[in-house]
């Protein structure tokens, strides 16, 4: 005769917590390729879209993709991470009729960041044998 006690409850999966249906489902979650790290996307429980968050400055910023393919989310998140860095750094992003966003729009926004974290001393200079013509 087998006894269960309430430590062989607590090592049994099955009496595992569930988790939120919000919170990401931990199969899913993926960085995006040349982005940082904190950049990623993910699927819940709760929806059958893709979902980006990323940690930016003290706060999570977080967003419905709202699409089902991964190839297209990857599109998405990248647009979303640039948009929401030009709108944390005071950089703005031309609005256009068509509501397309073309690279010229995110020039302008990019260069004034990095010239930004520049001055404030946060990229560090390269060595001259990296950068030289030969």
């Amino acid at each position: 005769m087998t006894v269960f006690t309430d430590i062989d409850a607590v090592n049994d999966d099955s009496f595992n917590h569930m988790r939120h249906r919000t919170s990401a489902i931990s199969e899913s979650v993926a960085p995006i390729a040349n982005y940082p790290t904190k950049l990623r996307i993910y699927l819940t429980n709760a929806s059958p879209y893709w979902q980006v968050r990323c940690f930016i400055k003290g706060r999570t910023y977080t967003k419905s993709l709202r699409t089902t393919s991964r190839r297209v989310a990857v599109r998405g998140a990248k647009d979303f991470f640039h948009r929401t860095v030009a709108e944390i750094y005071g950089s703005t992003i031309v609005e256009r009729e068509d509501k397309e966003l073309l690279f010229k729009d995110l020039v302008q926004p990019t260069i004034a960041i990095e010239q930004a974290r520049a001055s404030r001393g946060e990229l560090s200079k390269l060595p001259s044998r990296y950068w030289t013509i030969q």
